[in-house]
């Protein structure tokens, strides 16, 4: 299985959803280095900051797995493809602040644990969602990447 995660030819969606959680964490490393930045040094509020950090996050995301996670892809534009991605990662955002704000205001979480968890549950569907519409060949389809997926 190593193998087939270092070999960028394999385009397994479980192989591609390891990758991308690899990437994730490199991503979502630099949007915590910008969030905690942004609140704990210039003092701005933890929910602006997080937004601010998330687009950076994105943006990190999306040249890393353009790279190193989905060959092949279904627009031929790059800048297009760039905003469908940002898009889905933006769309992402508000069910992710949600998540912030309730587990940090409501169950007492430190904002960066919130972050984590938060980010964790959103980035999951947002995967797929990008798979599917920024990153599959027409022949592959939902049922044969569930299929897939239950054959883990």
């Amino acid at each position: 299985m190593i193998a087939r995660i270092f070999n960028l030819e394999d385009e397994s969606t479980v192989v591609q959803l390891i990758r991308y959680t690899f990437i994730g964490i490199i991503a979502i490393s630099v949007d915590f280095y910008i969030l905690y930045s942004l609140k704990e040094i210039f003092g701005l509020n933890y929910l602006i900051s997080a937004a601010m950090a998330n687009f950076i996050g994105i943006t990190t995301n999306y040249y890393l797995c353009s790279l190193l996670v989905f060959n092949k892809k279904t627009l031929n534009n790059a800048w297009l493809e760039f905003g469908i991605f940002l898009l889905t990662g933006m769309l992402g955002i508000i069910p992710f602040i949600i998540l912030m704000s309730f587990f940090t205001e409501f169950c007492h979480i430190y904002y960066l644990i919130s972050k984590i968890i938060s980010t964790a549950i959103v980035s999951f569907g947002i995967f797929f969602i990008r798979k599917h519409f920024l990153y599959s060949s027409k022949e592959n389809s939902w049922a044969e990447e569930k299929e897939e997926l239950e054959n883990i």
